[in-house]
């Protein structure tokens, strides 16, 4: 049995995972090849998981043993080595293989070539045994990698594929850029397909997970040798919402901002802040400050007064902690808040904040530009405005 690993990691006590608990052990056997899986969590976490909950090494190759497979090798996708010992996989058997690679971002070629051919390698060694792969919830690298295994060693089709793991591990992919990179690579991609809709488990904090373990190693050296471990997490951007400032409640941080991005730095004694205002963006990605109104019809709409104040839906930017309270905002968040309220009205707000946000990532694939400024300059390009559709239509 052997361990290998692709870059230096090192070590930090950190809790389990935001959503782990509820996300699904693993999914179905791939094309006699593969089994998807989140990451087990070692015995060190058991005072911060109940029993129902825990998913450990033990429990994987148990799994499989049950269903009459055998584990041959395990390969971890994760950005960081705190989940569990990689020990406690030879011990039990299994060959062990990491593969480090950055959250929230598409695995690079080299990482995907290596992968590929490790699998290859192995397959035609043990064509009996299965390979075990996990990231943190075993959905974006893990279908990432294994879709492209599947193009380059199954000739499928990188829509088969997609669909070969979707049903294996439900439901798929579900951020759009990882699907957009492979149409990109192994398809056409003008025809990526819209991806599919937010597991109910996943709270919106998968982001805040791979920041959380990047932030762990961010440049993958180890410092110990250097000098004494002080407790000291180093600093990652962040963005902040109702999901994330758990972190604040947990644990005293610093924050500060640079050239319009927000940084958190743990820090052992809580410190006044001093910082500006950032730049905020809606969905933390599209800026409000660059967007051109050459309407003269529509900017006199930017200084919104009191009389043209409405009920706002969950937009997911600055005002979603106010939820469905009345408040002023920029015409183009307006806009996007018109999009949205159908779903406040038949009690779907949720899904109608995700579809607006695929949206608005399709609209940025196929224009390249900011899908805001698409939205208003659509508006302007209507035709005639009067004032009851400035009202209804835009507010």
């Amino acid at each position: 049995m052997s361990i290998i690993t692709i870059g230096k990691t090192k070590r930090q006590g950190l809790g389990p995972p935001p959503d782990w608990l509820q996300c699904p052990w693993n999914g179905k056997t791939i094309e006699n090849t593969f089994v998807p899986f989140k990451t087990p969590l070692g015995s060190k976490y058991d005072k911060d998981v109940k029993q129902e909950y825990r998913f450990t090494v033990d429990m994987l190759i148990d799994s499989q043993k049950t269903d009459k497979k055998k584990l041959g090798v395990l390969v971890d996708l994760t950005n960081t080595t705190r989940y569990y010992d990689s020990s406690d996989v030879v011990k039990l058997g299994c060959n062990y293989f990491k593969i480090q690679c950055t959250g929230n971002k598409n695995p690079t070629v080299d990482q995907t070539n290596a992968f590929i051919q490790l699998c290859a390698r192995f397959k035609d060694k043990k064509p009996q045994e299965m390979i075990a792969v996990h990231c943190t919830h075993g959905f974006h690298r893990t279908g990432f990698l294994i879709i492209a295994y599947l193009v380059e060693k199954k000739q499928k089709s990188v829509d088969e594929a997609v669909k070969l793991f979707a049903q294996a591990r439900p439901p798929g992919i579900y951020k759009q850029f990882y699907l957009h990179e492979l149409f990109r690579r192994y398809g056409d991609v003008n025809k990526t397909p819209l991806v599919a809709i937010r597991p109910e488990w996943c709270n919106e904090t998968e982001e805040v997970v791979d920041v959380d373990e990047n932030l762990i190693e961010a440049d993958g050296s180890n410092r110990n040798d250097q000098r004494k471990r002080s407790g000291f997490n180093g600093s990652q951007p962040f963005y902040i919402d109702v999901n994330s400032i758990d972190f604040f409640r947990k644990k005293p941080y610093k924050c500060s901002w640079e050239d319009g991005t927000r940084w958190r730095t743990a820090n052992d004694k809580a410190a006044p802040v001093m910082a500006e205002l950032p730049e905020i963006k809606l969905f933390g990605k599209w800026s409000t400050e660059e967007i051109q109104v050459s309407d003269i019809s529509l900017t006199n709409y930017i200084a919104v007064k009191e009389e043209f104040t409405k009920y706002l839906p969950h937009s997911s930017s600055r005002y979603q902690v106010k939820r469905f309270r009345k408040a002023q905002c920029p015409i183009v968040e307006r806009i996007v808040n018109s999009l949205m309220m159908h779903g406040r009205n038949n009690g779907k707000k949720l899904m109608a904040v995700r579809i607006i946000k695929h949206a608005f990532e399709i609209i940025h694939l196929l224009t390249g530009e900011n899908p805001l400024q698409v939205c208003v300059t659509a508006i302007i390009n209507s035709g005639v405005k009067t004032r009851p559709v400035l009202v209804v239509r835009v507010p």
